[in-house]
This record gives structure tokens, C-alpha cells and sequence, in this order.
């Protein structure tokens, strides 16, 4: 009677995996109850630059009253020309540029910056 059992199992094993495998796979699929609404309407404001420099030339972009913004620029001096043994131009000298920028309000912001070529310190106000 055992060994009877064993192999109608065996036979509706298949039967029974397939079946859970379908149940499991529609029940998360079953539709979420909760519905979620936006309270207010989202405006997205156009951002031309993320920085208030681009190329090393200011922007129109702003800080907000009380931020702060650390920058590190290299500038490479040898020509990409240099080609593949120069690693195009990555291996030569680097003209490092460090700064910090605060601003005072949502329209003054002050940057003092240092480069390592002559020892320059740069003051920006905007």
C-alpha cells in the first residue's frame, strides 16, 4: 500500500510543483490596494549647469543662502599629441586649481581658490 502511494506521488509530483509555481506566480501579481496620490504638482525647474563654473568661465548658475561648493581642477600641460608614450597627455606636469566657494545669500556668493602655478590665490565675488 506504501509503495503505492510513493509512486502516485511520484506521477503527481510534476502535477503539484507546476501548480504551485502558477499559484505563487499570480498571487504578487494580484493589484496593489492602496493608491497613491501627489498632493501638490511637481515643477521642474530647467538647469542648463550643475556648477557655477563651466571651462573655468562663470555661469549663470547660483548658489542657495548658506551652501558650499569645494572645488579641485587639474589642468594637463602636455599636448594630447603626445600620443600613446605620453599616455595623451596625461602623464605630463598638472596645474592644480583648489578652491571654495560660500555663499552669503541667494544672490552674493564669495570663492577663494589657490593654483600651484606661480602660487596665484584667486578672490571671486558674484
Amino acid at each position: 500500500m506504501l509503495n503505492n502511494c510513493i509512486y502516485k506521488w511520484n506521477q503527481l509530483k510534476p502535477a503539484v510543483i507546476g501548480f504551485l509555481v502558477i499559484l505563487l506566480g499570480i498571487l504578487p501579481a494580484q493589484e496593489n490596494k492602496v493608491r497613491w496620490q501627489r498632493s501638490t504638482e511637481t515643477v521642474h525647474f530647467l538647469q542648463l549647469f550643475h556648477s557655477i563654473q563651466a571651462f573655468h568661465l562663470p555661469t549663470a548658475e547660483t548658489m542657495q543662502k548658506g551652501d558650499v561648493q569645494f572645488e579641485l581642477a587639474h589642468r594637463f600641460t602636455m599636448p594630447v599629441s603626445s600620443g600613446w608614450s605620453g599616455a595623451y597627455g596625461l602623464d605630463g606636469s598638472v596645474i592644480m586649481h583648489i578652491g571654495l566657494d560660500y555663499a552669503l545669500s541667494n544672490k552674493i556668493l564669495l570663492s577663494i581658490a589657490r593654483r600651484n602655478l606661480e602660487g596665484n590665490v584667486e578672490f571671486l565675488a558674484k
